[in-house]
């Protein structure tokens, strides 16, 4: 029973390291257990989970293992939004390794670190972008990490200049996020 004794519900957690903080905001974790669930949708069947999804689900189980957690595993369950699914949940099970959480803890801190650094600066060019990663991409061919970053605008301007998208690239982001709009949910 979500929201129960037995389940944190989208509870806010807190990994600081010097004046770095990431904030993790897992769907489910099953107290007893430790085991984080996240829940994800699409209108389309999965047979494999989405790249970002598991990106994602492992750094949850890293940033609450680095807080003294015990988080066995994580599962990612899709809810299929179709008219006629094969299934209608599909659960993926997600284990990280101790020597990956430590890679990706380090590369979480140093991620964090130069988004800071570029957020203070003012300076998009600092920031790694992943605009055109496909990784992060959901319906509509949009990535939705650009629609809460503070540079999108800056971003499509260097973009342009170093010839990474063309006019019709940034026409469809400037009108996407001019907008207001945000990219479907459920989309790898």
């Amino acid at each position: 029973m979500l929201g129960s004794k037995e389940w944190d519900v989208e509870k806010e957690f807190i990994f600081k390291d010097g004046g770095i903080i990431i904030a993790a905001h897992p769907d489910l974790i099953h107290k007893k257990t430790g085991v984080i669930g996240e829940i994800k949708t699409s209108t389309k069947m999965i047979k494999q989970p989405c790249p970002n999804n598991i990106n994602q689900l492992k750094s949850y189980i890293t940033i609450l293992s680095a807080l003294g957690y015990n988080v066995p595993y994580g599962k990612l369950l899709y809810i299929v939004l179709s008219a006629n699914p094969e299934e209608y949940f599909v659960e993926f099970t997600v284990i990280v390794s101790e020597q990956e959480k430590k890679v990706i803890l380090e590369k979480l801190i140093g991620d964090a670190a130069e988004l800071e650094y570029g957020i203070d600066s003012r300076n998009a060019a600092l920031v790694k972008h992943s605009m055109m990663d496909r990784n992060f991409y959901g319906y509509g061919g949009v990535n939705y990490l650009c629609q809460s970053c503070p540079f999108i605008k800056t971003c499509l301007r260097f973009q342009k200049e170093n010839q990474e998208i063309d006019d019709g690239e940034e026409l469809y982001y400037q009108l996407l996020f001019g907008e207001k709009k945000t990219p479907t949910a459920g989309g790898c």
